[in-house]
């Protein structure tokens, strides 16, 4: 009879709510664990009790990719029409032009969502900040000024890295940071974008 009171509590433990929620939540992770990995690494900011915060680095992003860095951003390129060989009216000529304008719209569209999800909001910030500067800084200023708010050497390269890669900032003659045409059209659309979708 002893033993069988023994298996009894066992199974009463087993079957204890607590037990059956823990396999259940085990469970759980253990087949959607791709899924919430994925979502875990796109959470951009924690906050924790106290007020301290935990933000993703943009170092970590940059070994998700590779671009070359001496890669120039491709030249948007005009279609090129031989009036010699088409028969095309001026008509058909503009409205094949919109439909290419469209696209190339649609492509940068979803090039800078991508952006939006890339770009960390340190990197996201020093952006704005860069594009605000009535005139560029110097690499070694803007090192010494990106210091307080992020702390590590290797991050603050990361994030000039990431936007170098993008093309969304470029070094001049005398190490000046200057933030490129595409950097400036890229603030407007988030900008636009948040307005619109906050």
């Amino acid at each position: 009879m002893q033993i069988v009171e023994i298996v009894l509590e066992y199974v009463k433990v087993f079957l204890s709510p607590q037990m059956v929620a823990g396999i259940l939540i085990g469970i759980f992770f253990w087949l959607f664990k791709s899924d919430l990995s994925t979502l875990i690494a796109r959470i951009a900011t924690i906050k924790l009790p106290g007020g301290s915060e935990i933000l993703t680095s943009q170092a970590g992003m940059e070994k998700k990719e590779s671009l070359s860095k001496n890669e120039p951003p491709p030249e948007p390129k005009e279609p090129k029409l031989d009036s010699e060989s088409l028969t095309l009216t001026p008509e058909q000529v503009r409205e094949i032009k919109a439909v290419f304008d469209a696209e190339r719209a649609r492509a940068a569209f979803w090039e800078y969502e991508y952006l939006n999800f890339y770009l960390v909001p340190n990197t996201q910030k020093v952006l704005e900040w860069l594009a605000n500067l009535p005139q560029p800084p110097t690499i070694p200023l803007a090192d010494n000024l990106w210091s307080p708010l992020i702390p590590q050497a290797s991050e603050r390269q990361a994030i000039l890295d990431a936007l170098e890669n993008h093309h969304l900032v470029q070094r001049k003659t005398g190490d000046l940071l200057e933030v490129t045409p595409k950097g400036h059209e890229y603030l407007k659309v988030r900008r636009l974008r948040y307005k619109l979708y906050p």
